[in-house]
């Protein structure tokens, strides 16, 4: 009835929907989390505040090789840039729309 009436008066409402993520292989210079937090504050640096916190960075899994690390699709390419731009800089070597299709495609490369 609502969402009638403002249609009517030229209002279009939009359902809340969940943002798509991107999950992103890396292979880091440091060690776990030390590396995790230099990539968020090298982000942070570059672009700020605002839009470190729209892209929703998160460790997903951290081995003593790589990491994987989630985010917006509409940030990666401010993670692509921040991984590039991290001192000293990481590689990013795969992606993929979900974290259980880019470890089976991580191990069948081992």
């Amino acid at each position: 009835m609502a969402r009638q009436a403002a249609c009517k008066e030229g209002i279009d409402l939009t359902l809340n929907r969940k943002g798509r993520k991107r999950y992103v292989l890396v292979l880091p210079t440091e060690q776990g989390s030390k590396a995790f937090e230099s990539l968020t504050r090298r982000s942070r640096e570059l672009f700020g505040h605002v839009e470190m916190h729209r892209a929703g960075l998160a460790l997903i899994r951290s081995d003593d090789k790589v990491m994987i690390v989630r985010c917006g699709l509409d940030q990666l390419d401010n993670l692509l840039v921040s991984i590039a731009l991290t001192d000293p800089p990481m590689v990013a070597l795969d992606m993929s729309a979900s974290a259980r299709r880019l470890r089976r495609r991580h191990s069948e490369s081992e």
